[in-house]
């Protein structure tokens, strides 16, 4: 009998093993941005994320220091060459909702720095855990308003309504320096929002530097 007992825990344990480990591995949420999308800012947003008290600088963080500093687990990867991308994933809750959080690195971030970082409400707000704002873009808070965006932002570059209440927006934004003795360098990304009928769903924002 206690041999059966064990063998079922066992068992139970595998599987509560391989679930957690899927769920690790999830791959973020991938928005489908349009090609076409016109830049229509041509000054940078500001590259911080703030999550309670720890900051993400795209381009600055890197997925080794979050994961030094305990703030991440496992690094995932997936891809080659260009395609290649790294990325880890944690959830706070913000008081009004359950969010995960993964920064992203891409070939081109060197599959370390911190390109990109995708904010996605999973679930609500439970009053039992500690509660962290989230904020992006220099202080944009996750759960703003769509109305708060714009005066922070300016007009978006592209919106779009779907299904069941949805709405699209994305701001890209490009800024050319010309830095003294330096060649010209440009600084690109988007700054992507999903809203339904609960309000900001999910958030993508990147930014690239390249000469």
């Amino acid at each position: 009998m206690r041999a059966c007992l064990w063998v079922l825990f066992a068992a139970m344990m595998l599987v509560t093993t391989d679930v957690s480990a899927k769920e690790e591995a999830a791959s973020p949420w991938e928005p489908p941005i349009p090609a076409t999308v016109p830049v229509t800012r041509h000054e940078a947003l500001s590259p911080r994320i703030r999550i309670g008290a720890v900051d993400i600088i795209l381009e600055t963080t890197r997925l080794s220091d979050l994961q030094r500093l305990h703030v991440i687990g496992a690094i995932n990867r997936r891809g080659d060459a260009a395609a290649s991308l790294s990325w880890s994933c944690w959830e706070v809750d913000t008081g009004s909702a359950v969010v995960r959080i993964c920064p992203r690195s891409g070939e081109i971030d060197g599959s370390d720095f911190v390109g990109s970082v995708t904010l996605e409400r999973v679930g609500p707000s439970l009053p039992s855990r500690t509660h962290k704002p989230v904020s992006f873009a220099g202080g944009a808070a996750f759960g703003a308003g769509l109305e708060a965006l714009v005066q922070a932002f300016g007009p978006p570059s592209y919106r779009a309504s779907g299904k069941d209440g949805l709405v699209i927006v994305d701001w890209r934004y490009s800024q050319l320096r010309h830095p003294k003795g330096v060649d010209g360098f440009e600084t690109d990304g988007d700054l992507y929002v999903l809203f339904d009928r609960q309000g900001m769903k999910a958030v993508f924002f990147s930014r690239t530097t390249a000469d």
